[in-house]
């Protein structure tokens, strides 16, 4: 298990920050659902959930298509405004 105590302490105690390593849609969907946005990311790049996106109409027998929307500091930018992507 990974130690969160650093997101705890950086939001003075107003985050409960866990470390789940399975990426499920169904739990990320929940998560933001109830407020509460979810990091993604690899060693040296954080990344924001803060929301999702089902298709509501597929074909007989097809799967939904799903996205969760992400706010990626890359591509770094001098206009901290304008840095960033989200997708």
């Amino acid at each position: 298990m990974r130690s969160t105590t650093g997101y705890d302490s950086l939001s003075n105690g107003c985050l409960d920050a866990t470390y789940d390593n399975a990426a499920v849609w169904a739990e990320a969907k929940t998560e933001i659902d109830a407020n509460r946005p979810l990091k993604s990311g690899i060693p040296g790049l954080a990344r924001a959930c803060s929301g999702w996106k089902r298709q509501n109409l597929t074909l007989i027998g097809g799967t939904a298509t799903k996205w969760l929307q992400m706010h990626d500091p890359w591509p770094w930018n001098a206009d901290i405004c304008q840095g960033g992507a989200v997708y």
